[in-house]
C-alpha cells in the first residue's frame, strides 16, 4: 500500500504539472457497410464498436455482417481488436486528428496496411476484415511518453474484459456458428489480447475451436489468464497426437497444423516496457510472455542467408524477415512444435515497444503465415469434396 501511495503521489504530480484530457466514450462509425480496404483491392472491412460497458453501439451491425458473409461464403475472415491507447477514431470535420496524427487511429491504419500486404501475398488473396473498436484510452496526459497515463491501466483492463465478455463475444460467437468451414483469424493487440481471452475462454475450456485461430501481439493480460485455456487446449492436442505417429516439423506445425490442435500464437517483445515492467506493478502478476516457464519459442528478425533454415525441427523462417526457434533441441523441439499454444518471446528488432506492431518485419512474417494457412485450408477442403 505504501508503494501505491508513493506511485499515486508521483502520478498526481505529473498530472498537476502536465495536465490531462479525458477521452470520450463515444461511437465513431455508426452502422456501416463493408468497404474496400484500399482502392484497387478486393478485401473489404467493416467496423464494430463497443462502449465501456462492453455492449455493441450498433447491435444491427451483426445483421449487416451476416448479409456480407453470406455473399462471400468461402472468404477467410481477419478480425483485429486494438488495445490500450487506441480506439476506432475516424476524424470528423472540425475535429482534431486521431492517435498517430492521421484521419484514422494508428492501429486502424496499421491493420489496413497489413491487409493490403496480405492480399498481395501469393496464395493469400482477398479477405473479409473486421476492426473491433472500444475506448482503449480514457485519459491522455500532455507528456509524449505513452506510459505517462499508466494509472488508467486497471480501469482499462476491466473495460477490456467487459468488451470481451459481451460485444466481442457476440461477434466471435456468430463467426463460430455461421460457417464451421470458414477460416477465422482473430488478432488482439495489448488489451485487445485481454478482450480476446475473455471472449473465448469459456468455449476453449469446453470444446476448442476447429477453424478459428488466435494471435496476440504484445498482450496486456496476466499469464494465469492464458493458463486455464492452455491446459484444456494441450489436453486436446495430446489426445489428437496419440492417434498419429507422424513427426511434426516447425513448418508443418505452424503452417499446416494437420491435427488441428494449435490454436493460439503469442508474440511478446522484451522491449515492451509497460507490459514487462509496469503491468506486474499494477496487478502483482507477470504478463503473458514474461513467465519464463511459459515461453516456448524465441523470435528474431533476419534477412538473406540469416533467414535460411538449418534445423527444420527447431526453426521456421517467415516472410524472409523473421526466424522462429523452438526452445530446446531435438525431441524437445518436436514437443514445442506440437503444442496448442505457442508463446514466442522476441526483442526490439521485431517490436521496439508496446505499440510497435504490424511493422515491416511483423507484417511480412504474419502475411506469409496466414497465406500458408489459407492455402493449406483450401487444399484440405478440396480433398473433402
Amino acid at each position: 500500500m505504501r508503494i501505491w501511495k508513493r506511485f499515486g503521489a508521483v502520478v498526481l504530480g505529473v498530472l498537476l504539472l502536465a495536465g490531462c484530457r479525458t477521452i470520450p466514450d463515444r461511437e465513431w462509425w455508426g452502422l456501416n457497410d463493408p468497404a474496400p480496404v484500399q482502392d484497387g483491392l478486393q478485401s473489404q472491412m467493416m467496423v464494430f464498436e463497443a462502449d465501456d460497458r462492453g455492449q455493441l453501439y450498433q447491435p444491427a451491425q451483426i445483421q449487416k455482417m451476416a448479409q456480407w458473409m453470406e455473399a462471400t461464403p468461402t472468404r477467410p475472415v481477419v478480425l483485429f481488436v486494438h488495445g490500450w491507447h487506441h480506439n476506432a477514431c475516424r476524424q470528423q470535420a472540425g475535429e482534431p486528428a486521431c492517435k498517430g496524427g492521421g484521419p484514422y487511429d494508428s492501429d486502424y491504419q496499421k491493420f489496413t496496411a497489413f491487409l493490403a500486404r496480405l492480399e498481395n501475398v501469393e496464395k493469400a488473396g482477398a479477405v473479409n476484415a473486421l476492426y473491433f473498436g472500444w475506448r482503449g484510452d480514457s485519459v491522455d496526459t500532455f507528456i509524449p511518453w505513452e506510459a505517462s497515463d499508466f494509472f488508467t491501466i486497471c480501469g482499462r483492463k476491466r473495460a477490456s474484459e467487459r468488451v470481451g465478455q459481451q460485444g466481442l463475444r457476440e461477434v466471435v460467437a456468430w463467426l463460430r456458428a455461421q460457417n464451421p468451414k470458414r477460416q477465422v483469424f482473430v488478432i488482439g493487440h495489448s488489451l485487445g489480447g485481454s478482450a480476446v481471452l475473455w471472449a473465448v475462454k469459456e468455449w476453449m475450456r469446453e470444446a476448442p475451436d476447429t477453424t478459428l485461430e488466435y494471435i496476440m501481439l504484445n498482450p496486456a493480460a496476466r499469464a494465469e489468464e492464458l493458463e486455464t485455456i492452455k491446459e484444456r487446449l494441450e489436453d486436446d492436442a495430446r489426445s489428437r497426437q496419440a492417434l498419429s505417429l507422424d513427426q511434426v516439423s516447425m513448418a508443418t506445425a505452424l503452417r499446416a497444423a494437420p491435427d488441428g490442435s494449435r490454436r493460439i500464437i503469442v508474440l511478446q517483445s522484451t522491449a515492451d516496457v509497460p507490459v514487462r515492467y509496469l503491468f506486474p506493478f499494477a496487478f502483482w502478476k507477470r504478463a503473458i510472455g514474461f513467465n519464463r516457464d511459459g515461453v516456448s519459442h524465441s523470435v528474431h528478425a533476419c534477412s538473406g542467408d540469416a533467414c535460411r533454415v538449418t534445423d527444420p525441427d527447431c526453426q521456421l523462417s517467415l516472410g524472409g524477415r523473421m526466424m522462429i526457434e523452438a526452445i530446446g533441441t531435438g525431441e524437445q523441439c518436436q514437443e514445442q512444435a506440437k503444442k496448442a499454444v505457442w508463446v514466442m518471446q522476441t526483442g526490439k528488432d521485431v517490436s521496439a515497444g508496446h505499440n510497435d506492431i504490424l511493422n515491416d518485419v511483423q507484417a511480412a512474417a504474419l502475411a506469409d503465415w496466414l497465406a500458408q494457412r489459407m492455402a493449406q485450408f483450401r487444399m484440405m477442403e478440396a480433398g473433402r469434396r
